[in-house]
């Protein structure tokens, strides 16, 4: 009976010893499992932080993109805007440079204008010149014939002058607006006498040729 206890006991302290090493073991593997485990945890921080370190890269790239993009729309539209400003401004030289020119042309037709009033203004004033020197010739040539024609009366005047013939008296007559007698010159309107043949003229008032010397 002594020996009997003897080998269960031994048998039992063996098998509390391999328990024993079991619950050794298994402590150990799950010591490691847990190492791993946060080994695993440890990775799996570490790479979601690389993945927010990346997220947040490229989140800043993306708005550096937008940033430069609207950047580039600014530009592109301030450039739009001064190509319309310069468009404008060369629309409005344009326009100008139209009413210079037409400004330009009326300016040089009114001068053609006044050009041509002046020309015909100075022909017409040496047309003016040019009749009234033409009249001036005609009177003088007038004239000339004038002085004449008195001069040829009077040397035939002189040529045919004879003894004074007896001239009729004059006859009185009653004015009718004074009411009196009045010599024969102070007549309103003079005694004319016939002509006689071989007067040099019934119009004017040369002296008659006697009819003796008449032929």
């Amino acid at each position: 009976m002594q020996t009997k206890s003897l080998t269960h006991t031994r048998a039992k302290a063996r098998r509390t010893r391999a328990e024993a090493a079991r619950t050794r073991a298994k402590a150990a593997c799950t010591r490691a499992k847990a190492t791993r485990t946060r080994a695993k945890v440890a990775r799996t921080r570490a790479k979601a932080a690389r993945t927010r370190a990346k997220t947040a890269r490229t989140r800043a790239k993306t708005a550096r993109t937008r940033a430069k993009a609207a950047c580039t729309r600014a530009k592109a539209a301030r450039t739009r805007a001064k190509a319309a400003r310069t468009r404008a401004k060369a629309a409005r030289t344009r326009a100008k440079a139209g009413l210079t020119r037409a400004k330009t042309a009326r300016t040089r037709a009114k001068a053609a204008c006044t050009r041509a009033k002046a020309a015909r203004t100075r022909a017409k004033a040496e047309r003016t010149r040019a009749k009234a020197a033409r009249t001036r010739a005609k009177t003088a040539r007038t004239r000339a014939k004038a002085a004449r024609t008195r001069a040829k009366a009077a040397r035939t005047r002189a040529k045919t002058a004879l003894p004074p013939a007896p001239q009729p008296q004059p006859q009185n007559r009653i004015d009718s607006c004074r009411g009196r007698n009045l010599p024969y010159h102070h007549q309103s309107k003079p005694l004319v006498t016939q002509p006689t043949r071989g007067s040099l003229s019934t119009k004017k008032p040369y002296p008659t040729i006697h009819p003796q010397l008449s032929h």
